[in-house]
């Protein structure tokens, strides 16, 4: 069952909605784009992929759900949730921003969390409060220009092999210089 929450006036004056989805419906929303979309997620909504991009929002309250991709400008609120991102990223926040709270970010192939921007010279601002990132090789990682702010967080990488970059790393910071 889908609910219409409210009305809200975006920059620009377009007027736009926060839609929250329960059930079967949202395998169908599973892509978030722009400024307008913004959508609230509760436990029993199916468990997908996310893609958020352009100004896109998603708040996960106490949900499961596979792995989250946020980009360019978007937004990620997790409280209480479960993402695993099986054998690919758990979340990865790109050009945006993303609050964790209480919530398990888990990926077997690869790192739980990851702030990255390319070549880009600004790139994500992360905050992580009393969770757990568990990840492949790595529990979270950031590049340069990235921000990831861990409080009262473990955050564990499981030893894939005896490579730096591909085994046992609780958290990797890599620099673009």
């Amino acid at each position: 069952m889908s609910r219409f929450i409210s009305r809200f006036i975006v920059p620009g004056g377009l007027a736009a909605g926060l839609l929250v989805l329960d059930g079967a419906e949202v395998a169908a929303a599973r892509d978030l784009i722009g400024p307008g979309d913004a959508v609230v997620i509760y436990p029993g909504t199916t468990v997908t992929n996310w893609h958020l991009r352009d100004g896109a929002s998603l708040h996960v309250s106490g949900a499961e759900t596979l792995g989250i991709q946020v980009v360019t400008g978007s937004s990620l609120l997790t409280e209480n949730a479960r993402v695993n991102g099986g054998a690919d990223v758990g979340i990865r926040v790109a050009h945006s921003t993303a609050s964790i709270t209480g919530s398990t970010v888990v990926s077997t192939g690869n790192v739980a969390l990851v702030g990255s921007n390319g070549s880009e010279s600004s790139g994500a601002r992360i905050s992580v409060t009393d969770s757990v990132l568990l990840g492949s090789g790595s529990g979270a990682s950031a590049n340069y220009n990235n921000f990831i702010t861990l409080a009262n967080t473990r955050v564990l990488g499981r030893a894939a092999n005896s490579s730096l970059l591909r085994g046992g790393n609780g958290v990797l910071l890599l620099s673009g210089d």
